[in-house]
């Protein structure tokens, strides 16, 4: 057994060994490092396609399937500026083809007439203008050469012409020459397919070879009269007109009516001078003997009674 002091030398040992513990408690731990945080996924761009973008999510899978992702986007983005770039560049320059749009579209229609392109046009406007700081003089002169104008009588109340209104009355003038020289043409060559058809019309035969219309020299004048005033539409309507309306036809047909008329009393006349000498023969069993003025009598009555 132990004596009391050793009993409470023990229990003043075990006391400092828990103040000792207590101590150890209390004391701050020591901090433990933080587990890394997982890196967020890359994110293809909304504008890909689905089949892009899912072969973009499948690189994440890849052991440096990250490092894929990330230099594509990073390559992605250099083009977008460079296309952004250009775009803006593209912009200003078509801005600046407009201005100088609107400022040429007024005049276009006089360089056109000219064959002027609005380049060359600038250039001369330049060059003037360049050429009137260095001698204006000369230039002014070689102006007033080129728009037609008279320095020395400048102040005239004579109508001043811009050269593009002398280049339109030059043209017009060009244009009625033209015009007139076709139409000559044109009705040169109706006159001569006219003249063909006319001669074709007027030398033409039948079968025998004899003319069908022998009085065409005759009539052409009525005939061009008929056809003039629209009377006759054909050469034909024309022919049998004139021939109708020729006083020398005319006559010529009234004569040859009388020469037939004649002949054909003659021959009745004689038709019954024959008839008559059968019949008296038959009742004298002979014919009878007359005089020469008696046979004439005979014939006169004869036409006078058909």
């Amino acid at each position: 057994m132990s004596t009391p002091d050793e009993q409470a030398s023990l229990q003043d040992d075990i006391a400092a060994a828990f103040d000792e513990q207590a101590e150890e408690v209390t004391e701050q731990p020591e901090e433990l490092e933080a587990a890394p945080e997982p890196e967020p996924a890359y994110e293809p761009p909304s504008m890909w396609s689905k089949e892009y973008k899912d072969v973009f999510n499948e690189w994440g899978q890849l052991e440096r399937g990250r490092e894929y992702q990330k230099a594509m986007l990073e390559l992605y983005g250099n083009t977008q500026s460079y296309v952004t770039q250009r775009e803006q560049e593209a912009a200003r320059y078509r801005q600046q083809v407009e201005q100088w749009n609107s400022v040429f579209e007024p005049f276009q229609q006089q360089m056109n007439l000219r064959g002027v392109e609005p380049a060359a046009f600038t250039r001369q406007l330049l060059s003037y203008y360049q050429q009137l700081n260095q001698n204006p003089a000369a230039v002014i002169q070689q102006l007033a050469q080129n728009y037609n104008l008279d320095l020395a009588n400048l102040g005239a109340d004579a109508p001043y012409r811009s050269p593009s209104e002398i280049a339109n009355e030059q043209r017009l003038a060009m244009l009625e020459r033209q015009l007139q020289q076709n139409l000559k043409q044109a009705r040169d060559g109706e006159c001569q397919r006219l003249l063909h058809q006319i001669d074709t019309f007027a030398s033409e035969t039948d079968a025998s070879g004899n003319p069908l219309r022998p009085h065409f020299e005759q009539v052409k004048e009525i005939m061009t009269r008929q056809i003039r005033g629209g009377n006759a539409k054909t050469l034909n309507e024309a022919y049998d007109q004139a021939c109708k309306l020729s006083p020398e036809l005319m006559a010529q047909a009234e004569a040859q009516r009388a020469a037939a008329e004649s002949a054909r009393k003659a021959a009745d006349a004689k038709k019954a001078k024959t008839a008559s000498i059968r019949a008296t023969g038959k009742h004298t069993g002979a014919a009878s003997k007359r005089s020469l003025k008696e046979d004439i009598e005979s014939v006169y009555d004869s036409m006078t009674a058909a």
